[in-house]
Parts: structure tokens; sequence; C-alpha cells
């Protein structure tokens, strides 16, 4: 009886153990892109309320001039419906020297779920022709 008391004493202490160290379920996360273009999606997070997202350092991957800013527009993963889409926000900060450009969306249902960001546009052009490298895009999710 001891024995079976002993295992049972340390599986739950182990599985304490776990928890306290397993990572939160947090929705921040960081990245970077690489030749994106519009139609880009980037992965999906769990969210309710608020989002902002910032890139920094944009850096257009087209041989010829095209103007700076990128578009980015959040959505909501909906199954088996059309996802909903929030604010579309240029960013254009992110162009010069390693500035960052943020943009928040506010609107966000109170209810959880999966959201995503979508690349709308690059350099003005909607098609995926023009495409974007980001030194570090940060999703943030926690509310200031």
């Amino acid at each position: 009886m001891k024995t079976r008391s002993r295992i049972a004493t340390i599986a739950a202490a182990s599985s304490a153990v776990m928890l306290i160290l397993a990572p939160q379920a947090q929705a921040n996360w960081t990245s970077s892109i690489s030749n994106a273009g519009a139609g880009f999606e980037s992965r999906r997070w769990t969210d309710s309320n608020w989002t902002q997202v910032q890139f920094t350092g944009c850096y257009n991957s087209d041989v010829t001039p095209i103007g700076d800013g990128v578009g980015v527009q959040v959505w909501q993963d909906l199954s088996f419906q059309p996802d909903d889409s929030y604010d579309n926000k240029i960013f254009t900060a992110c162009y010069s020297g390693g500035n960052t450009s943020s943009g928040e969306w506010s609107e966000i249902p109170q209810e959880s779920g999966q959201f995503y960001f979508q690349i709308t546009s690059v350099g003005g052009r909607t098609s995926y022709s023009s495409s974007v490298d980001v030194d570090k895009v940060y999703v943030d999710t926690a509310k200031p």
C-alpha cells in the first residue's frame, strides 16, 4: 500500500511541476516574412478583444522600384463559412531604417477565436507579383 501511495504522490508532484513549467497559451509571437505578396496569410493565433501587429525592417523585393507600403488586414478564421475581416492598414514606417510600423485592431469580438493577418498589397500593388521581406513580425494580443 505504501508503494502505491508513494507512486501516486510522485505522479501528482510531477504533474504539478509539468503544469508550472509548461508554456502558457499566449497568443503573442514573433517571426519574420520572406518574399510574401498580396494574399500571404500568417499563422493563426487565439485572441479576443484586441490585436496589435508590428512590422520592423520592411524591404520590397522587386527589381523595379515601387512605392513603399504594405497593406495588412486581420481576419477571424471561421469554420465552414467566410472569414470575418477587420480594418486594412497600410504600414510605411517600417521601410525607414529599421523602424517599426504598428497597427491595432480593437473591434475584435469578445468571444475568443482563431485570427490571422493577410498581406493585402505591396507597394500599392494587389497582385502577388510584388513581394516584401520583413525582418521582424510581432503579434501582441495583451492589451496594455
